[in-house]
């Protein structure tokens, strides 16, 4: 078991984040255990307790954000420049060249 830490002596609460997401996985997932028997059939089906399952789910995706849109690149522009860079680079060597084999010809 982990001992608690004194949250006095933290100063970036951001560095908690995975301690806290970890203990509330722990929780939500004794939450979806305890119910499962209301859902399986095991007990008596009763749809209060299958919405209150359905929530801790909710719960669990939100808490490793799985509803969030996918992250898009920090730029999209650079991801444009990439090509059009390779391509300026390589039309540069292949006029290069040319200018390369007119100085021969002549």
């Amino acid at each position: 078991m982990n001992v608690p830490r004194d949250l006095a002596t933290v100063e970036d609460y951001t560095q908690l984040a995975p301690e806290v997401r970890a203990h509330l996985t722990g929780k939500l997932h004794m939450v979806l255990e305890a119910l499962e028997p209301y859902l399986d059939g095991t007990f008596e089906i009763s749809p209060r307790m299958v919405e209150v399952y359905l929530r801790a789910l909710r719960e669990l995706g939100l808490l490793y954000r799985v509803y969030d849109p996918p992250k898009m690149p920090d730029s999209s522009e650079d991801a444009e420049l990439e090509p059009q860079l390779a391509l300026e680079m390589r039309r540069q060597e292949v006029m290069s060249s040319l200018e390369e084999l007119a100085s021969r010809t002549r």
